[in-house]
């Protein structure tokens, strides 16, 4: 709710100095401050089994709406904000947020910090994915940028340090480091209606965030590499609600509840990209440590995009999931009585980007899936099928 509030209050904040400035002309503050903008609308329409929303009767659940603004106050110090309404199915609603907002002090080249809602390094895409203006996909390949936990790695309150070097024969460096936390209620779409229905007033906290990444250019123009890599603990609480799973159990409505875990991830990515063509690829692996034991979670991808005309891109990516590293083929699921494809989720995807103007974009993807490890049995009540396509269209305005 706060951050609901905050972004508000921004926004009319931004409204009137933007008004003001328009008025009198003051050029110097137009040329410090940078306004961007999108506005999206898109339709998913599956034959099988639903996709975040009612895909297999058509959605048109599924739209974006964000403003993001930069101001520079002097050479070295820079703050930065983004407000972000969503909808998917049953994640986000519209309701506009504060997606992410800092201070930035750079000092050197080489130290930077940052202070605020920082956004979280995972990957190479995480911190770019809501400008769809910056790349051929719909959704982002899943096996690393699900979008069912996107609020969980998109932002954290906290502090971190940025830096780069100057290019030299062996290439150039960056990094981030970031130390943070953030609290998510059930309206987080990482929670799930099982969830909310055993609990109330469930929260997740995610405490303790150390993450960060460097990341290579290369001496081979457009080629570069990074690694990301951070720890977490989460801590599940909530109390036990007047539901029939405890009533048969006599365990008393009100109940304080709490379970935590440790986790930690690792990403290593490779992008070749020019005017023309775009290969990438990237590999996740995250340990979550429970009472129970440790449970590893891998997925990785491969993709490949081309500028067929400079109106047409088209790409396809291959993208495979494996929430336990130990059980791909599904065995310890079939001896629970359920099928094997639960253990698993690939994705072939293809897609065509059609830039209509500067500022205004038309996308068609088509998914062919295999598994289901991937999807909510909120959306899917009636059970799976373990094959299934998605056809996904979106149209997105840009400044």
């Amino acid at each position: 709710m706060k951050r609901q509030v905050i972004c508000v209050l921004l926004w009319g904040f931004l409204s009137v100095k933007t008004g003001a400035a328009s008025e009198f002309g003051a050029n110097v503050l137009n040329e410090k401050l940078q306004i961007h903008g999108f506005a999206s609308q898109g339709y998913l329409q599956s034959d099988q089994n639903n996709y975040y929303a009612n895909t297999k009767d058509g959605s048109f659940e599924f739209n974006e709406f964000g403003l993001n603004i930069g101001v520079d106050l002097t050479e070295r110090l820079r703050v930065a904000m983004q407000c972000l309404s969503r909808d998917l199915g049953e994640f986000g609603n519209n309701t506009v947020e504060f997606d992410w907002g800092y201070g930035q002090y750079r000092w050197r080249d080489w130290l930077g910090l940052q202070v605020g809602m920082i956004q979280i390094s995972w990957g190479l895409y995480n911190e770019t994915r809501d400008l769809d203006f910056l790349r051929p996909w719909i959704f982002l390949p899943p096996g690393l940028y699900d979008e069912q936990h996107r609020d969980v790695y998109d932002a954290m309150l906290g502090v971190g340090i940025i830096g780069n070097t100057s290019s030299s024969p062996f290439g150039s460096l960056s990094y981030t480091l970031g130390y943070g936390e953030k609290t998510l209620d059930e309206t987080s779409s990482t929670f799930s209606n099982e969830d909310r229905d055993l609990f109330d007033d469930a929260k997740l906290h995610i405490d303790d965030i150390l993450g960060g990444d460097i990341t290579w250019d290369t001496p081979l123009e457009n080629l570069r590499f990074k690694g990301t890599a951070g720890t977490y603990r989460a801590t599940f609480e909530g109390r036990v609600a007047n539901h029939p799973y405890w009533i048969e159990r006599e365990v008393p409505v009100g109940l304080p509840y709490s379970h935590s875990e440790d986790g930690k991830y690792l990403i290593f990515s490779v992008e070749y990209a020019n005017e023309s063509l775009a290969l990438a690829a990237e590999y996740k692996q995250q340990n979550q440590t429970q009472d129970r034991g440790e449970d590893i979670e891998e997925g990785y991808y491969v993709s490949a995009a081309y500028h067929v005309t400079d109106w047409l891109e088209c790409g396809v990516y291959y993208s495979i999931s494996y929430p336990n590293r130990d059980d791909k083929s599904g065995q310890q699921f079939v001896k629970q009585g359920r099928p094997d494809y639960f253990a698993w989720q690939k994705e072939l995807v293809f897609t065509a980007r059609f830039d209509l103007n500067e500022w205004w974009l038309l996308k068609f993807e088509g998914h062919a899936i295999n598994g289901v490890a991937n999807l909510r049995g909120d959306d899917n009540p009636d059970g799976y099928k373990e094959d299934s396509f998605l056809f996904a269209v979106k149209t997105t305005f840009s400044f």
